[in-house]
């Protein structure tokens, strides 16, 4: 699925940033180009560092669990 139609970036593009460390809207227009021409795609790139975030808390809690076990 495209997130940046005016780029024309993949979400499996901007997964494969996020993957890799980067952790910002504005990283990912410098890294990607994605959001610097209308800026439509910036919420939905926000909500997919969001989603990054949260799964990785989610296993860091889910490994701490495991260790106190």
């Amino acid at each position: 699925m495209y997130v940046c139609l005016c780029r024309g970036i993949t979400e499996k593009q901007v997964v494969k940033k996020i993957t890799a460390g980067v952790n910002s809207v504005a990283e990912l227009q410098q890294t990607l180009g994605a959001g610097v021409e209308c800026g439509k795609c910036c919420d939905y790139m926000q909500e997919m560092l969001r989603a990054a975030a949260l799964e990785t808390v989610a296993a860091l809690l889910v490994e701490k669990r495991s260790v106190d076990d």
